[in-house]
């Protein structure tokens, strides 16, 4: 049976971990500026946009490391300064 969970629950792996962004990670972007959603892989190497990949090199990548869903986040590309909002880790 399965049993329902919360919206804070859903942020636990089945071991109980809060789920964290890491190199492999699939996640779910809601960028406040434009008002899109987009979901990107973060690899090790270079990344393509196209591909929904970046590098974990990359501003966006760096500034999103570590961070959990829900955790909202500003980095800068150049003089752009960019606010976006985790929605969602695989």
């Amino acid at each position: 049976m399965q049993s329902i969970l919360s919206k804070k629950d859903n942020k636990k792996q089945l071991d109980g971990t809060i789920k964290k962004v890491n190199i492999g990670s699939e996640v779910r972007i809601y960028f406040y500026g434009s008002g899109r959603e987009d979901t990107y892989k973060i690899v090790p190497f270079n990344g393509d946009v196209k591909e929904h990949t970046i590098s974990m090199q990359s501003p966006l990548a760096v500034a999103i490391l570590g961070k959990e869903e829900g955790n909202e986040v500003i980095f800068s590309v150049g003089d752009n300064k960019n606010k976006i909002k985790i929605l969602k880790i695989n």
